[in-house]
């Protein structure tokens, strides 16, 4: 999954269980994945987020509480976001709650919003962003 993140020059990509991600992105039984478009906001903390440095700027990741979830430089570019262990561990109390925290802290209003599955947001213009460098340089 890392390197699929890095050689596509993804802005976002999450790894999670399929009962984490569809409780935070449906309504009911709505099967609408509108929560899974950047334009809408970020698409929720998951088990494990991965970001591009200008999306983690954008969030304000560089002074992330450390007692939330585990912050990490990715080698070639952007930073990984761990919040449990296991993605077996994503539903329980604790990390939901970290993960709302987290949400809090780096702006609820950057975020999907499943009460407003339309909303649009004033985001980085991603397509004009400055490419980045996939290579490795020796």
């Amino acid at each position: 999954m890392l390197e699929m993140f890095r050689v596509t020059g993804s802005d976002f990509a999450f790894l999670t269980s399929a009962i984490d991600r569809n409780a935070k992105n449906q309504p009911g039984k709505n099967c609408s994945y509108k929560g899974l478009n950047l334009e809408h906001g970020v698409p929720g903390l998951y088990w494990i987020n991965l970001l591009s440095d200008q999306y983690a700027e954008w969030l304000g990741l560089r002074e992330f509480p450390k007692e939330l979830a585990a912050l990490k430089k990715l080698a070639g570019g952007g930073v990984s976001l761990k919040f449990c262990e296991s993605p077996d561990d994503c539903r329980s109390f604790e990390v939901l709650q970290r993960q709302q925290v987290a949400i809090e802290w780096l702006g609820r209003q950057k975020f999907f919003d499943i009460r407003f599955p339309d909303r649009k947001l004033d985001v980085p213009n991603w397509d004009h962003a400055p490419p980045r460098n996939v290579g490795s340089a020796g």
